[in-house]
């Protein structure tokens, strides 16, 4: 499960929480119109949290079970307010039997929520993934995020995900030919179409190389993945250069357009961290160059020369 999914169910398990404590202030005041309509709301509710959590593995017996049981506990103490509510409304039914009917419901209520905390014991113990979303404009440059990309791969309370998105060329200031180069992209690399909702998956960190926004005369990224609109769908945006040097040169003192929106921006050195606007180096976290991670990477473990190159060098290196 992602985080920011479990985050969600978990709020909305404590607003429900609040609701049986309500549910059973109307009870005892004697107000079961508003009790029922509150039930039947923790119905669906506990029903749609159920169908969020099915695909989850860890637990997922004792869990169904639970739900089955408080959704029968809940549905008996709805039972009994309909029947007090009936009761109520015919002539010559005394104190004594109403206050027996309200204990009647509290009773099913209690059984509903005993049932409940055990399902929020449930759902604290299923491990949850966060969701790093890498989002590379030109296959060339791809270098730049290979690293982090792998690193994020390989651990497992993270889900990375590639998706590949659409730039335009720019003529005359003005949007020209629209292009994707998700098929170019290493076969060994998994990526995704743009059809993600990054609305709706609100990802826990993306990671962006692009660092002109709208401001590229040359060339443009889709405006919805402008830094100032990404910004809204994450609280990790950050901002991995596509380039790389050996000296204090390349991160120079210019305010680059996504310094102001990024909450993070990858530097090579406490030299190059220096060299940023003194407004951003805050923001700045020294983790070396994932393109050098990646020439490293290659010149330890050097890819296959393909055949064709073979038979045209010869079978010379």
């Amino acid at each position: 499960m992602r985080k920011k999914k479990k985050e969600q169910i978990v709020s909305l398990l404590q607003c429900y929480k609040e609701a049986h404590s309500t549910i059973r202030k109307e009870i005892e005041e004697g107000r079961g119109e508003e009790a029922i309509s509150l039930l039947v709301l923790c119905q669906e509710g506990m029903e749609k949290i159920e169908r969020d959590t099915e695909q989850e593995p860890c637990g997922k017996t004792e869990r169904e079970a639970l739900f089955s049981s408080y959704q029968e506990a809940l549905y008996s103490c709805y039972l009994s307010l309909i029947k007090t509510e009936e009761e109520n409304a015919e002539p010559g039914t005394s104190c004594s039997q109403r206050v027996s009917c309200a204990k009647r419901a509290i009773s099913r209520l209690d059984r509903a929520e005993a049932y409940f905390s055990k399902i929020e014991e449930e759902i604290a113990s299923i491990p949850f993934k966060t969701l790093h979303l890498f989002l590379p404009y030109k296959a060339s440059m791809w270098d730049s995020m290979e690293s982090v990309y792998f690193a994020a791969l390989q651990d497992p309370s993270c889900e990375a995900l590639v998706m590949p998105i659409t730039y335009y060329e720019k003529e005359d200031g003005k949007f020209g030919k629209r292009i994707n180069e998700r098929a170019e992209f290493p076969r060994e690399i998994e990526t995704i179409d743009e059809g993600f909702s990054l609305e709706e998956a609100q990802p826990d960190v993306i990671y962006i190389h692009n660092p002109y926004d709208d401001k590229n005369i040359l060339t443009s990224v889709d405006p919805r993945y402008y830094s100032f609109h990404l910004k809204d769908y994450t609280e990790n945006l950050v901002y991995i250069p596509y380039y790389t040097t050996m000296g204090k040169a390349g991160f120079g003192s210019l305010f680059m357009p996504v310094y102001r929106y990024v909450h993070h921006i990858v530097v090579q050195s406490e030299a190059h961290k220096q060299r940023l606007p003194k407004e951003v180096q805050e923001k700045a976290r020294i983790l070396g160059s994932p393109k050098l991670d990646r020439a490293l990477a290659y010149s330890q473990n050097p890819p296959e020369m393909p055949e064709d190159w073979k038979r045209i060098a010869g079978g010379r290196k």
